[in-house]
């Protein structure tokens, strides 16, 4: 009977063992990251302790403002032929910045000065004719006062001579128009240059500290 039950008991210890083994042989990961915990290491980088200016680095978006600016208008209308500047150049007073198409301009102001001739050419060929209509009318009077003419002819001279003065006044009317017109085409043909125009100043003390 003792023998029967040390035989049972032994039996059921021999069991329990291999279920135990069993199970150990099952899960070996804990085990193993258990040992590879014990054994890993972490990799670092080892320098010497240096000192050192440290630069403090930022990018930023924005627009640029000067300090003094104008606008530019010209005051013709037409298109822009010629730019002389471009952005972010140094520009001075009374320095060219652009050029208007002038073609046209120029167009006028050759016209304007050939009907100045013309108008010119007319007054001295009207000065020669009132000048011998003055001489004249000037030999009729002398006649006069000798009785050697009628009062017909003198009236006649005279009245000649009157008509020739008031073409030259005429003519001198005309041609100060014509200049006036060339005067104005030019000042047309100045205005399609596009200078920089502002006065330059020195700065006074205060403004300077403000800068």
């Amino acid at each position: 009977m003792k023998r029967a039950l040390f035989i049972a008991a032994f039996v059921v210890a021999a069991a329990g063992l291999s279920t135990l083994l069993y199970f150990q042989w099952r899960a070996p990961g804990k085990k193993e990251s258990k040992r590879r915990g014990k054994k890993g290491s972490i990799a670092v980088e080892v320098a010497t302790v240096k000192t050192g200016t440290i630069i403090s680095k930022a990018r930023y978006i924005g627009s640029l403002m000067p300090r003094s600016q104008f606008i530019v208008a010209p005051q013709i209308g037409g298109r822009l032929s010629q730019l002389k500047v471009r952005i972010g150049d140094k520009v001075k007073p009374k320095q060219l910045l652009a050029i208007v198409d002038n073609e046209e301009v120029i167009q006028q102001v050759e016209q304007a000065l050939a009907e100045v001739r013309v108008a010119r050419a007319q007054l001295d060929e009207q000065n020669a004719r009132l000048v011998n209509a003055r001489a004249e009318y000037r030999r009729e009077l002398a006649l006069a006062k000798k009785r050697l003419n009628t009062p017909a002819q003198r009236e006649k001279t005279e009245s000649s001579y009157k008509v020739e003065a008031a073409k030259v006044r005429v003519i001198q009317a005309q041609l100060a128009q014509k200049r006036s017109l060339l005067k104005a085409a030019r000042v047309r043909l100045s205005y399609t240059k596009i200078y920089a125009q502002w006065v330059s100043r020195p700065l006074t003390p205060a403004q300077t500290r403000a800068l």
